[in-house]
């Protein structure tokens, strides 16, 4: 494993790598290079695993896939169903990752668990459902101590448990995913709880009607970045910050649509010690169950300023289309700084004088 000074020096490259995507800085040309290619290995119901994980004869379960993944190799998953609990322990390595990803244009579904263990790890494009017979009472991704982990452009729902559950995890990155309906236990299922690590990002994705918390960083998660993400109709808080024993520390809340939530919309809970350097500001929080649609000003670890409370006029909150409408108080409002360069959708989010909050650009 990296050494903490190591890991806190990662933290500090990943926000500086978000700023500069946010803003497209001079580093943008190395983005809009061509890709080296990928060794890619591929698998699907329809495979063997005594096969040779090529396209035309591809492994059959995600497991055997896994295993035999090396730094800077691929695994395109075709469509179909996979009831596995698959764990994956190797590592890839800096620039070089182990990647997991839907095949082009399909959409396959994990109804078992995925277990991250490994660093350098991507996980892409993937239907992740919960509460069927292979998986009925626990969580659907468990980040178990990888770091540099990401999981992008992925559907996470009906877990027991809580959706994507974060614990060791320093420098991960969960961006783009559409995560709802997860949890069944009033206080302790989220759909992104992490647990406990150094640095990393939680930015671009719908959270909603997730059973207690939306987003949570508790007991011992330290310099997270969580941006641009649409947090709706959640069972209890919206976004909470917090600590027991432990501290959160110098997390950063901003540019979020946080509504409709069953309590409040962002709050601190310390059972302890409070923590530190947390500072929520350029939010959306409105019509949320307690504290009257605004931030709660007065609870302790939070600085809070520069938010705003206002309907945000989403395109239809009944039909599940959180999607801003015209006038909607939340375009044009992000902070550059923080903004993603695409929206859940793909659309371009640095076109305008500013951003818009939330998931979805206008």
């Amino acid at each position: 494993m990296v050494s903490r000074k190591g890991l806190i020096a990662a933290a500090v490259l990943l926000v500086a790598a978000f700023v500069v995507v946010a803003t497209g800085g001079s580093n943008g040309a190395l983005a809009r290079m061509a890709a080296p290619a990928v060794d890619t290995r591929y698998v699907s119901p329809t495979g063997s695993d005594r096969n040779p994980g090529t396209l035309e004869r591809p492994w059959q379960t995600l497991g055997r896939g896994v295993r035999g993944l090396r730094p800077g190799q691929r695994l395109l998953v075709r469509a179909g169903t996979y009831a596995e609990w698959v764990v994956v322990a190797r590592s890839g390595a800096p620039g070089h990752r182990i990647v997991i990803e839907a095949y082009p244009g399909e959409r396959p579904v994990i109804t078992g668990r995925l277990k991250i263990e490994g660093d350098h790890v991507r996980v892409s494009g993937i239907r992740f459902e919960g509460g069927t017979p292979s998986n009925r009472r626990g969580v659907l991704i468990y980040v178990a101590g990888g770091d540099d982990v990401v999981v992008s452009r992925c559907e996470i729902t009906g877990a027991a448990l809580s959706g994507i559950y974060l614990e060791g995890a320093d420098g991960a990155r969960i961006v783009h995913n559409r995560i709802h309906h997860n949890g069944t236990h009033d206080n302790l299922d989220h759909g992104i709880y992490w647990s406990s690590g150094e640095g990393g990002l939680v930015a671009g994705n719908v959270v909603s009607d997730n059973h207690a918390k939306g987003i949570q960083l508790y007991p011992d998660a330290d310099g997270i970045v969580v941006s641009q993400n649409t947090v709706v109709g959640n069972g209890r808080i919206g976004i909470v910050v917090g600590g027991e024993g432990t501290t959160s520390d110098r997390n950063v809340i901003v540019n979020n649509v946080v509504v409709f939530n069953g309590w409040e919309g962002i709050r601190g809970y310390w059972g302890g010690h409070v923590g530190v350097g947390n500072l929520v500001f350029n939010n959306l929080v409105f019509g949320n169950g307690r504290g009257s649609g605004r931030v709660d000003v007065a609870t302790r670890g939070l600085e809070v300023r520069g938010n705003l409370s206002a309907d945000p006029l989403l395109a239809g909150l009944d039909a599940g289309d959180f999607r801003l409408s015209a006038g909607s108080p939340a375009v044009d409002r992000a902070v550059r700084r923080f903004s993603l360069r695409t929206d859940l959708e793909g659309r371009p989010r640095l076109v305008d004088r500013a951003p818009d909050l939330g998931a979805y650009e206008r």
